[in-house]
């Protein structure tokens, strides 16, 4: 019962913080995407204001509304104090400012409605926090004062009949006995069952405590929000607009009170369910046996409350040595009585029983501490022997952990003490070194083989330098060494480069694959028009007519194969014959020579100089490839290629760029040119036919998901 009590129930103030936590961990992913950078677009702008306005629903208490009255009426209210066109310096706010301005917002639209509760329209789903708080709080005092009452008459029931058993001058008949025993009521459970049902008590009490403080609370709540009401009642009547100052300063002060109306409602609830948790703990065998003529007629005497007892009890006559120790308060408040208001003389009498004591008696003071006693007997009994009493009550709790918490005492437990040691003299010499040995640490030592090969290449920076290095069968990183010998020649012309053979490649196209009918004759297409199903244009058929071209050379027109000694050379490189011109010689070099690499070592100022990187020009795609919103479908430096359906056309660049994605198709159609065409005057007056090729972009069938019904 003590680790659910201490695990469940938390103080008001522990409870409310966490309670904001959870509150504010339901707007993390909100605020993640309104602090977000934008990309200052209008989609961007609706996207972040549609999330202020789930903001706004979720503070004002409603996790996800259902309801299109209360978004439109949330929606109005945002619009009042942020409108759409504010987004844009919204959103150029810093994150830290950006969320300060949203909870401001969010508290406006949540005072806003609460005024509009208060007035009787609008404020949908919204609940009557202060009527419901107030039911709340008067159901939760009666059931706690009702169980309660039965509690502590389970308490006095175990009480009275563990003090009867323990009485040394008890006379009991043994038929009454007998019928206790039949009852299964032993004197060490009556014992546990007095012992929990304080403890039980005081826990009870302490929620009972928690709720008198919300009660005075509330009704400061209600005060303040009939005045902050009838004071925004009086802004607006007085003409002051929305926006200004003291108007905002009302409404969010109304908010403020209507949070804590919710945090109290949220309070009361959590403990609701710790007090039915706690009604668990029966003791349903006790309240029946209370209500039986058999425990009258066992005690021979009616049963009495403890109220009851504390105020039938008269003062103590101390004696004279003890006199200084005794003091009768004149009003039950008097101080706090130390083991929790507990009988001193009854838990080492009765072997840990806990009765309740009465002030009225006396208080007995020694060594600091108040102990108080349930009857005169119990104080006198006491008064003679209190060293005896107060060790007896320390053995007590030793043998019954179960009273340490109950009685709230400090640990009676001894701690152990490490014994001084003491400090002993010693003669101790420091003799130097003569040849101390200088302790090197490397900072830079790895022991991995890897990294060690790494930085060694780093070092060598092989690209440019030359290395002479020698190694052995078991040297690490072995690797095949070859060298390379040009050898000088007698005669003979040397081309710009070398290592080239004139083998003659075969060029062999397929002209025709692209362009062929008209979209609309071809097969499928009229399906796809028409919207049937099971229709893409993925599986429309165009065709087309292909011609096979082959623009290989022959080998009679290589002009290398015809010069006697150069078929078996290994360098492209010829010399000089009787009969060959010098023209046909620099012909033969510039059709079959590949540009050197030039030299810039000796021209430094040349290696810095920016190279112009040629964009490849053409089609990016092939024909029926998936393309997205944004890639460039085709790079042309003039209008080579017209755009199609969802393809733009760049001005800067001439590109043509995907307006969405989908399939990227090519088309050839006939071009009807604009008025202001150079090519209008060919088409309408000379009566021409001109056809080009059209890229398009066909989209990909979808399916509605919703429809959008407006009810008048």
């Amino acid at each position: 019962m003590k680790i659910y009590f201490d695990t469940n129930f938390s103080p008001r103030a522990l409870f409310l913080e966490e309670y904001k936590k959870i509150m504010a961990s339901k707007f993390s992913p909100l605020l993640t995407k309104i602090c977000q950078p934008s990309n200052n677009m209008t989609d961007d702008y609706e996207n972040i204001y549609r999330l202020i306005i789930c903001g706004a629903i979720i503070f004002s208490g409603q996790d996800s509304s259902k309801s299109l009255a209360e978004v439109q009426e949330v929606t109005s209210i945002v619009q009042t104090y942020l409108t759409l066109e504010d987004m844009q310096d919204f959103c150029s706010l810093q994150p830290n400012v950006r969320k300060e301005k949203f909870f401001h917002l969010i508290n406006l639209v949540l005072g806003t409605r609460v005024y509009n509760f208060s007035l009787g329209f609008g404020a949908v789903g919204f609940d009557n926090l202060t009527e419901l708080t107030g039911q709340a709080l008067a159901a939760t005092v009666v059931t706690i004062d009702e169980y309660l009452k039965e509690i502590r008459g389970c308490a006095n029931i175990s009480t009275l009949l563990y003090i009867r058993f323990m009485m040394s001058d008890c006379y009991v008949t043994p038929q009454s006995l007998e019928e206790v025993d039949e009852l299964g009521f032993p004197p060490s459970l009556l014992r546990s069952v007095a012992i929990n049902a304080r403890q039980l008590i005081q826990y009870v009490c302490q929620l009972r405590d928690e709720l008198v403080e919300i009660v005075d609370d509330h009704q400061r709540d209600e005060r303040c929000l009939d005045e902050i009401l009838g004071e925004v009642f009086s802004c607006l009547r007085a003409g002051n607009n929305p926006s200004s100052a003291d108007l905002q300063k009302q409404i969010l002060e109304l908010a403020r009170v209507w949070t804590r109306l919710k945090e109290n409602l949220a309070y009361i609830a959590m403990i609701a369910n710790v007090l039915k948790s706690l009604k668990e703990y029966s003791f349903e065998p006790f309240i029946q046996l209370g209500a039986s003529e058999f425990l009258k007629r066992f005690l021979e005497t009616d049963i009495s409350s403890d109220d009851q007892q504390k105020e039938a009890i008269t003062r103590i006559i101390p004696r004279e040595e003890n006199r200084s120790k005794w003091i009768f308060p004149t009003t039950s408040s008097y101080g706090q009585i130390d083991l929790n208001g507990f009988c001193a003389w009854s838990l080492v009498r009765y072997k840990g029983l806990p009765v309740p004591c009465s002030p009225k008696i006396g208080v007995f003071v020694q060594g600091g501490r108040r102990y108080g006693f349930s009857s005169v007997a119990a104080a006198k009994a006491f008064d003679l022997a209190p060293n005896k009493f107060i060790d007896g009550i320390n053995e007590i709790v030793r043998q019954n952990p179960d009273l340490f918490l109950l009685l709230k005492m400090p640990s009676p437990f001894e701690k152990e003490t490490r014994p001084a040691d003491s400090l002993g003299i010693t003669d101790q010499e420091i003799q130097t070194e003569v040849h101390p040995i200088t302790v090197y640490i490397d900072s830079k030592y790895t022991w991995d083989e890897w990294e060690l090969r790494r930085r060694a290449l780093q070092l060598l920076y092989i690209r440019k330098c030359v290395t002479h290095s020698m190694q052995t069968m078991l040297s690490n990183f072995r690797r095949e060494n070859t060298t390379q010998v040009y050898l000088p020649k007698d005669e003979g012309v040397q081309t710009k480069r070398d290592n080239y053979s004139q083998v003659p490649k075969p060029s062999v196209f397929i002209e025709g694959l692209r362009g062929g009918q008209p979209i609309d004759q071809a097969k499928g297409a009229s399906g796809v028009f028409r919207g049937a199903p099971y229709s893409n244009w993925c599986t429309t058929i165009r065709s087309t007519e292909a011609t096979k071209v082959d623009l290989t050379l022959p080998i009679e027109d290589h002009f290398c194969g015809e010069i006697n000694g150069l078929k078996n050379m290994n360098r492209v490189s010829c010399t000089l014959r009787t009969g060959v011109s010098s023209s046909l010689l620099k012909i033969f070099s510039r059709s079959f020579a590949v540009k050197k690499k030039p030299n810039y070592e000796d021209q430094p100022e040349k290696i810095r100089k920016p190279v112009l990187v040629k964009t490849l020009r053409g089609f990016q795609f092939a024909d029926g490839d998936q393309v997205y919103k944004g890639d460039i479908l085709v790079r042309q430096l003039g209008m080579e290629f017209y755009p199609g359906e969802n393809v733009r056309l760049n001005r800067d660049t001439w590109d043509l760029v995907a307006l969405r994605s989908g399939r990227f198709t090519i088309t050839t159609e006939t071009l009807s040119p604009y008025p202001d065409s150079p090519l209008h005057s060919l088409v309408n007056e000379e009566g021409r036919v001109i056809q080009r090729p059209f890229v398009h972009v066909i989209a990909h069938q979808t399916e509605p998901v919703f429809k959008l019904k407006r009810s008048l």
